[in-house]
């Protein structure tokens, strides 16, 4: 596929995206998802930094696939701020950029070399 192709693609996606978000969670590891050019996908998982394990992107995907748009935690509602121990939702945003398979793993730890749990997705961006 050449390289305008593969922008003409990208380009409509933009301007006529594709339905709702994929939101896939730690009951995902391990699976492979199929989203559409142009489709957001979302991976939530549970994380707790105070403690301080935190999740890291230890294999980002290929960009040209799939495109990093964000990447947030947000403390869990019934938490004060900045309390000890409370945990929250580490968000990361990904936009589907054009047809190909590419895969996206995380670890959580205490840094990314020493990590407890670690999250793996295999995606899939249909044309």
């Amino acid at each position: 596929m050449s390289i305008i192709l593969i922008a003409i693609q990208l380009f409509a996606s933009l301007l006529h995206p594709s339905a709702a978000a994929v939101v896939v969670g730690e009951s995902d590891d391990g699976s492979t998802v199929h989203v559409a050019a142009g489709q957001q996908l979302t991976i939530e998982l549970d994380e707790n930094p105070t403690t301080p394990y935190s999740w890291s992107v230890t294999r980002a995907p290929d960009g040209v696939v799939l495109r990093t748009t964000d990447d947030e935690y947000e403390q869990d509602a019934d938490c004060p701020d900045g309390a000890t121990g409370c945990g929250g939702t580490h968000t990361w945003h990904f936009r589907a950029a054009a047809p190909g398979t590419t895969q996206v793993a995380l670890a959580e730890g205490r840094s990314p070399d020493d990590h407890s749990s670690t999250f793996t997705l295999q995606v899939v961006v249909d044309a």
